[in-house]
């Protein structure tokens, strides 16, 4: 019965051990693409949390004075991740075009450019809303790399 128990056990540390290793010798540009790639997973899932993990409770979006982390998850939550059509399908989607994502890393901080574009869903097709060029810096800390400033600009559409 012990031995049962071990299998499952040293295939969990072979796992947290192999990821550990992995992320010492994977490059800050590639850390901060998964934190870019899991953000746009997590809104498209309607999972806030992941949206929100690589924000700083610091951070701040220099285009809107009053838009601070709590108002952003609040914004998803009740806002944008409770439209859902008669079937209960999410009726949004962000896409984050890789190669539009350019990351500038320089010690502790990287800057970040990307396109973003916002799609809702009518019918089975899917209709770009909002379409803009974001600015954010990342900033390496105890906790990883986060998100502490952002800015953008309308390229298409006005936003929500």
């Amino acid at each position: 019965m012990k031995r049962f128990l071990l299998v499952p056990l040293a295939a969990v540390a072979i796992y947290f051990a192999g990821r550990s290793l992995v992320m010492l010798f994977v490059s800050d540009e590639t850390k901060i693409r998964w934190i870019v790639e899991e953000m746009q997973e997590s809104f498209n899932d309607a999972r806030a949390g992941g949206c929100l993990s690589p924000v700083a409770d610091t951070w701040r979006h220099e285009d809107s004075a009053w838009l601070d982390r709590e108002t952003l998850h609040g914004a998803l939550v009740r806002t944008f991740f409770t439209e859902r059509d008669r079937d209960k399908r999410f009726l949004l989607r962000v896409e984050v075009p890789e190669d539009n994502l350019v990351i500038v890393v320089t010690d502790d901080t990287a800057d970040v450019r990307a396109a973003v574009k916002f799609l809702r869903r009518e019918g089975e097709a899917w209709a770009v809303t909002w379409y803009f060029e974001l600015e954010a810096e990342f900033r390496d800390g105890d906790d990883g790399w986060q998100i502490h400033r952002t800015s953008h600009r309308n390229v298409e559409g006005k936003g929500f």
